[in-house]
């Protein structure tokens, strides 16, 4: 049994996986394939040609599968797949890719942040960052 927030937004084309969670404030639209047990958190959006794997944990204002953002984009039909098991962290856009350019997936088992953290290397620390 899914647990959804009475404040999400989901589009009658989305398929849910079992046990999957969604917090207050998420939008989901389009053709997008959630799988067992993922969770969003609150605020979170999943729009297009996506797939989201199983037990994949995304977290606030993460922004996934809106168009391109690329200047050759066409308006052709593009797709994103996300693997199994991922954490998406706070602030992240994943899109897909151009004509041409595949069809974007990520592997199972990833960590993405959405910003550099606090003197994380070298470079960070040498900038200030």
């Amino acid at each position: 049994m899914s647990d959804i927030h009475p404040t999400a937004i989901i589009d009658d084309s989305v398929k849910l996986g079992d046990k999957v969670k969604i917090g207050p404030y998420c939008c989901l639209t389009g053709n997008v394939d959630l799988g067992d047990e993922v969770v969003l958190e609150s605020h979170v959006i999943v729009t297009g040609n996506t797939k989201v794997g199983a037990q994949t944990h995304i977290y606030p204002f993460a922004s996934i599968g809106h168009v391109p953002q690329d200047l050759k984009f066409g308006d052709e039909e593009v797709f994103l797949e996300i693997g199994a098991r991922n954490r998406i962290r706070e602030h992240v856009t994943m899109n897909p890719g151009t004509q041409g350019g595949g069809r974007p997936s990520t592997a199972s088992g990833m960590l993405a942040n959405g910003y550099p953290r606090r003197h994380s290397t070298p470079q960070a620390r040498r900038y200030g960052f």
